[in-house]
Protein backbone atom coordinates (compact mmCIF):
# COMPACT_ATOMS: atom_id res chain seq x y z
CA UNK A 1 0.00 0.00 0.00
CA UNK A 2 2.97 2.35 0.01
CA UNK A 3 2.40 2.82 -3.69
CA UNK A 4 -1.16 4.19 -3.27
CA UNK A 5 -0.39 7.41 -1.51
CA UNK A 6 2.44 8.24 -3.87
CA UNK A 7 0.17 7.77 -6.85
CA UNK A 8 -2.57 9.69 -5.12
CA UNK A 9 -0.29 12.60 -4.22
CA UNK A 10 0.98 12.63 -7.79
CA UNK A 11 -2.60 12.54 -9.02
CA UNK A 12 -3.52 15.30 -6.55
CA UNK A 13 -0.78 17.55 -7.90
CA UNK A 14 -2.06 16.87 -11.38
CA UNK A 15 -5.53 17.89 -10.29
CA UNK A 16 -4.21 21.11 -8.83
CA UNK A 17 -2.19 22.00 -11.91
CA UNK A 18 -4.59 20.76 -14.59
CA UNK A 19 -7.98 21.31 -12.98
CA UNK A 20 -10.48 19.31 -10.98
CA UNK A 21 -12.07 17.76 -14.06
CA UNK A 22 -8.80 15.91 -14.74
CA UNK A 23 -9.10 14.17 -11.36
CA UNK A 24 -11.49 11.73 -12.95
CA UNK A 25 -8.70 10.49 -15.23
CA UNK A 26 -6.56 8.56 -12.74
CA UNK A 27 -3.19 7.03 -13.56
CA UNK A 28 -3.08 3.29 -13.99
CA UNK A 29 -5.78 1.20 -12.39
CA UNK A 30 -6.59 3.63 -9.54
CA UNK A 31 -10.33 4.17 -9.10
CA UNK A 32 -11.90 7.54 -8.51
CA UNK A 33 -13.25 6.52 -5.11
CA UNK A 34 -9.81 5.28 -3.97
CA UNK A 35 -8.18 8.53 -5.10
CA UNK A 36 -10.86 10.54 -3.27
CA UNK A 37 -10.16 8.51 -0.14
CA UNK A 38 -6.42 9.10 -0.49
CA UNK A 39 -7.01 12.78 -1.29
CA UNK A 40 -8.94 13.24 1.95
CA UNK A 41 -6.62 11.23 4.18
CA UNK A 42 -3.04 11.95 3.13
CA UNK A 43 -2.79 15.34 1.45
CA UNK A 44 -0.48 18.28 2.09
CA UNK A 45 -2.92 21.17 2.76
CA UNK A 46 -3.80 22.23 6.31
CA UNK A 47 -5.91 24.66 8.31
CA UNK A 48 -7.11 28.07 7.03
CA UNK A 49 -5.24 31.23 7.93
CA UNK A 50 -6.93 34.03 9.84
CA UNK A 51 -7.96 35.76 6.62
CA UNK A 52 -9.31 32.60 5.05
CA UNK A 53 -6.30 31.57 2.96
CA UNK A 54 -5.00 27.98 3.09
CA UNK A 55 -1.39 27.17 3.90
CA UNK A 56 0.65 23.98 3.58
CA UNK A 57 0.93 21.94 6.75
CA UNK A 58 1.56 18.33 7.35
CA UNK A 59 -1.63 16.56 8.29
CA UNK A 60 -4.45 14.42 7.09
CA UNK A 61 -7.23 15.13 4.70
CA UNK A 62 -9.71 14.73 7.55
CA UNK A 63 -8.41 17.94 9.16
CA UNK A 64 -8.66 19.73 5.83
CA UNK A 65 -12.17 18.41 5.35
CA UNK A 66 -13.15 19.64 8.83
CA UNK A 67 -11.49 22.99 8.12
CA UNK A 68 -13.25 23.16 4.77
CA UNK A 69 -16.58 22.40 6.41
CA UNK A 70 -15.98 25.10 9.04
CA UNK A 71 -15.12 27.64 6.36
CA UNK A 72 -18.17 26.55 4.38
CA UNK A 73 -20.40 27.03 7.44
CA UNK A 74 -18.87 30.45 8.12
CA UNK A 75 -19.30 31.36 4.46
CA UNK A 76 -22.95 30.28 4.49
CA UNK A 77 -23.47 32.16 7.75
CA UNK A 78 -21.93 35.31 6.27
CA UNK A 79 -23.98 34.92 3.09
CA UNK A 80 -27.12 34.68 5.24
CA UNK A 81 -25.94 37.75 7.12
CA UNK A 82 -25.37 39.63 3.85
CA UNK A 83 -28.84 38.59 2.65
CA UNK A 84 -30.36 39.77 5.92
CA UNK A 85 -28.52 43.08 5.61
CA UNK A 86 -29.69 43.44 2.00
CA UNK A 87 -33.28 42.85 3.11
CA UNK A 88 -32.82 45.39 5.91
CA UNK A 89 -31.37 47.91 3.47
CA UNK A 90 -34.34 47.30 1.18
CA UNK A 91 -36.74 47.90 4.07
CA UNK A 92 -34.83 51.02 5.10
CA UNK A 93 -34.92 52.36 1.54
CA UNK A 94 -38.64 51.63 1.35
CA UNK A 95 -39.18 53.45 4.65
CA UNK A 96 -37.04 56.35 3.40
CA UNK A 97 -39.11 56.54 0.23
CA UNK A 98 -42.32 56.58 2.27
CA UNK A 99 -40.92 59.28 4.54
CA UNK A 100 -39.85 61.36 1.55
CA UNK A 101 -43.34 61.01 0.06
CA UNK A 102 -44.84 62.04 3.41
CA UNK A 103 -42.41 64.96 3.56
CA UNK A 104 -43.42 66.05 0.07
CA UNK A 105 -47.09 65.82 1.08
CA UNK A 106 -46.35 68.03 4.09
CA UNK A 107 -44.33 70.41 1.93
CA UNK A 108 -47.27 70.63 -0.48
CA UNK A 109 -49.62 71.17 2.46
CA UNK A 110 -47.37 73.95 3.79
CA UNK A 111 -47.19 75.48 0.32
CA UNK A 112 -51.00 75.47 0.19
CA UNK A 113 -51.18 77.02 3.67
CA UNK A 114 -48.76 79.78 2.57
CA UNK A 115 -50.86 80.34 -0.55
CA UNK A 116 -53.99 80.58 1.63
CA UNK A 117 -52.23 83.01 3.99
CA UNK A 118 -51.18 85.17 1.04
CA UNK A 119 -54.72 85.07 -0.36
CA UNK A 120 -56.23 86.08 3.00
CA UNK A 121 -53.67 88.90 3.37
CA UNK A 122 -54.60 90.11 -0.11
CA UNK A 123 -58.32 89.97 0.75
CA UNK A 124 -57.66 91.89 3.98
CA UNK A 125 -55.68 94.52 2.08
CA UNK A 126 -58.39 94.88 -0.59
CA UNK A 127 -61.13 95.02 2.05
CA UNK A 128 -59.18 97.67 3.96
CA UNK A 129 -58.84 99.71 0.76
CA UNK A 130 -62.58 99.29 0.07
CA UNK A 131 -63.36 100.36 3.65
CA UNK A 132 -61.15 103.43 3.21
CA UNK A 133 -62.93 104.38 -0.02
CA UNK A 134 -66.33 103.83 1.63
CA UNK A 135 -65.27 105.96 4.61
CA UNK A 136 -64.22 108.73 2.22
CA UNK A 137 -67.63 108.57 0.51
CA UNK A 138 -69.34 108.72 3.94
CA UNK A 139 -67.30 111.82 4.85
CA UNK A 140 -68.21 113.52 1.58
CA UNK A 141 -71.87 112.61 2.03
CA UNK A 142 -71.79 113.88 5.63
CA UNK A 143 -70.28 117.12 4.39
CA UNK A 144 -73.26 117.44 2.03
CA UNK A 145 -75.79 116.14 4.59
CA UNK A 146 -74.97 118.42 7.56
CA UNK A 147 -75.50 121.79 5.88
CA UNK A 148 -78.63 120.51 4.12
CA UNK A 149 -80.03 119.09 7.37
CA UNK A 150 -79.30 122.33 9.19
CA UNK A 151 -81.21 124.28 6.51
CA UNK A 152 -84.15 121.83 6.58
CA UNK A 153 -84.26 121.98 10.39
CA UNK A 154 -84.22 125.80 10.27
CA UNK A 155 -87.07 125.85 7.72
CA UNK A 156 -89.11 123.37 9.74
CA UNK A 157 -88.61 125.39 12.90
CA UNK A 158 -89.05 128.90 11.45
CA UNK A 159 -91.69 128.35 8.79
CA UNK A 160 -93.66 125.38 9.94
CA UNK A 161 -93.09 125.45 13.66
CA UNK A 162 -91.97 121.83 13.66
CA UNK A 163 -89.21 120.23 15.56
CA UNK A 164 -85.86 119.43 14.02
CA UNK A 165 -85.30 116.08 12.34
CA UNK A 166 -83.62 113.46 14.50
CA UNK A 167 -79.89 113.03 14.17
CA UNK A 168 -78.46 109.96 12.51
CA UNK A 169 -77.55 107.72 15.40
CA UNK A 170 -74.73 105.52 14.47
CA UNK A 171 -71.55 104.70 16.26
CA UNK A 172 -69.96 104.16 12.87
CA UNK A 173 -70.50 107.83 12.04
CA UNK A 174 -68.59 108.90 15.12
CA UNK A 175 -65.72 106.62 14.04
CA UNK A 176 -65.75 108.14 10.56
CA UNK A 177 -66.07 111.71 11.70
CA UNK A 178 -64.77 114.20 9.17
CA UNK A 179 -61.04 114.41 9.41
CA UNK A 180 -59.83 117.95 9.07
Amino acid sequence: MSEGPTVAVTQKKMCITRGVADFHKPCGAQSVSYLCHVWQNCGTYGRPLARGALRRTPGGGKQRTVALEKIKQKLLSELNHVDAENRAIGEFKSELEQLLMEKMAHVEELRQIHADINAIELVIKQTDENRGRAADRVRRLMEDYRPLKMEVDRLRRDCLGLESLPEIESEALSDIAPQR
